[in-house]
């Protein structure tokens, strides 16, 4: 089953799905001048997210290969990694 198939449709920016693991979803916005995909750590136990979050992190060369970008890790925030565009062609 596509992962945004029980999603129903809304007038906001976003779309969040859940990926099928406790407290992980991806967040997907799209504007005129942008598009984002966030992977947000919400669990239940806030310090699982930090965990996660560092895990994701140690791996960052290895998730950014497999992905095939940087993705923007910020310090302040140990609960979301992301990636941004705003030259959309």
């Amino acid at each position: 089953m596509p992962l945004l198939s029980g999603v129903p449709p809304s007038d906001a920016l976003h779309v969040t799905a859940r990926c099928g693991a406790p407290g992980i979803s991806l967040r997907l916005e799209v504007g005129k001048t942008f598009a984002q995909v966030e992977l947000r750590l919400d669990h239940a136990d806030r310090s699982r997210n930090g965990e996660v979050f560092q895990h994701l992190h140690a791996c960052r060369a290895e998730v950014e290969a497999a992905f095939g970008a940087q993705l923007n890790w910020p310090a302040r925030k140990a609960s979301t990694v992301a990636i941004a565009r705003t030259e959309m062609a």
